[in-house]
């Protein structure tokens, strides 16, 4: 995240690939969805935002605590809005999402 906002975009987007490829094969289901959420962050803030809701449609679709309202009220994802791919999942049924 820090090399993303330092403006070292492909080395944070590298950084952050690398950590949900480390994660995925952990026992612990929890980290790299962890993970993945990061990954979507730095994919907003370095401007590839349709790889971000790609990871953010993986999220909703998993036993995570990234609810719709963090999704709403999470600054990082504000540009987002307006999105027609971003707003489908704000309007998902509460069944489809752990609260």
């Amino acid at each position: 995240m820090v090399l993303a906002l330092a403006g070292r975009s492909v080395e944070g987007v590298r950084e952050a690939e690398q950590a949900v490829a480390l994660t995925a094969s952990q026992p612990s289901e929890e980290n790299s969805l962890y993970a993945r959420t990061q990954l979507a962050r730095i994919y907003v803030i370095t401007g590839m935002k349709e790889r971000a809701i790609d990871e953010l449609e993986t999220l909703s679709r998993a036993q995570y605590s990234m609810s719709l309202g963090r999704l709403r009220l999470d600054p990082t994802f504000a540009s987002l809005k307006g999105n027609p791919r971003f707003e489908k999942l704000l309007v998902q049924p509460a069944s489809a999402v752990k609260p």
